[in-house]
């Protein structure tokens, strides 16, 4: 029961019939009722998900000029994801939200998806927040934005 199991290389917008039987060191158990599940369209992939802990909706990174990012590979939806865009913008909080400094340019970064899920920003400002977004794009667009707000040491 709620054992997660991976099928892959299913078709968009095909439906498919499964059947769960358990099977032990006696055998096979009763099959269940059938399940019917019909898969998505393609799409854009999904937006993507950090592995960078926040506290208190803020990652404070242990360097004062860089910050190691990471993250999950989203689901693609049925097209391979072939990069990610990565801006990262000094921002400060005023009303609450987090807006761009003026005078403060914004740099962008095109991560090809064969590299690794991770990326060292490099040439950041001490004691400064940075919103980074990612987005991952397939032949299809671009997914919605993850964002996150990182605070560089002092």
């Amino acid at each position: 029961v709620d054992s997660p199991y991976i099928l892959e290389g299913l078709e968009p917008q095909t439906r498919y019939n499964f059947r769960f039987a358990a099977k032990n060191d006696a055998g096979f158990g009763p099959w269940a009722a059938p399940e019917h599940h019909t898969m998505p369209s393609r799409s854009y992939p999904e937006e993507p998900k950090f592995l960078n802990a926040a506290q208190d909706g803020i990652v404070h990174s242990a360097y004062y000029n860089h910050f190691e990012l990471q993250w999950k590979i989203p689901a693609d939806n049925g097209e391979l994801i072939d990069k990610y865009d990565i801006k990262f913008c000094p921002v400060r909080r005023l009303n609450d939200v987090w807006t761009e400094i003026p005078g403060m340019s914004c740099k962008t970064v095109e991560q090809r998806s064969h590299e690794p899920t991770s990326l060292l920003l490099a040439g950041l400002q001490p004691d400064t927040h940075y919103k980074i977004e990612l987005r991952a794009h397939n032949n299809i667009g671009y997914s919605t934005p993850g964002q996150i707000v990182v605070k560089t040491a002092r």
